[in-house]
């Protein structure tokens, strides 16, 4: 298992899944193993194989957060958008301030969003937008985040409008002002 920490930190990625893979061959239930397994995977964008990786951990180690997203980002990245979705929640939920899980999260939410917009009425942006709120308690980051990237592309009235609309309701909920 060292060897194998040793090999990726020296990105020699293809190296470490050898010894990962000898490492669990003698310890076949060594979820850290199949960890650093899927991370060399998904850094030589073998998807399927880190994703395998991924769910052997959680059957050791259902609450990982670490896992949670990286298995989310590949399955992301494959197009399994429910899926995806259901382990950046699970990521959040075993670690609810952990930055790079919102950051992953909010970024997608942009994305469900930014399609929501361009196929669904406006009202259908606030729903989701509402449904995303739920997700992650943290509103400013949340706010910061997604409407920044709003602001940045060809829906710019309506995330500036959104932005606006619910930071100043936050505002009030905060001074206790309804």
């Amino acid at each position: 298992f060292r060897l194998g920490n040793l090999l990726y930190k020296e990105k020699k990625y293809s190296e470490a899944v050898d010894v990962f893979k000898k490492a669990l061959h003698l310890k076949s239930d060594d979820y850290q193993s199949f960890f650093m397994l899927g991370n060399c995977y998904r850094v030589l964008k073998l998807w399927d194989e880190a994703i395998k990786s991924y769910y052997k951990v959680l059957h050791y180690e259902p609450n990982f957060s670490a896992v949670h997203l990286n298995l989310a980002n590949c399955l992301r990245t494959q197009g399994f958008s429910n899926d995806a979705l259901f382990h950046f929640q699970k990521a959040l939920k075993s670690d609810p301030n952990n930055f790079t899980a919102q950051r992953g999260f909010s970024s997608f939410a942009a994305e469900i969003l930014e399609i929501t917009l361009k196929n669904k009425p406006y009202e259908t942006y606030l729903e989701v937008l509402s449904k995303i709120k739920e997700i992650i308690k943290n509103e400013q980051f949340l706010f910061r985040y997604l409407h920044t990237h709003l602001l940045m592309n060809e829906h710019w009235e309506e995330g500036f409008r959104v932005f606006l609309d619910r930071f100043s309701k936050y505002e009030r909920e905060k001074k206790g002002v309804e």
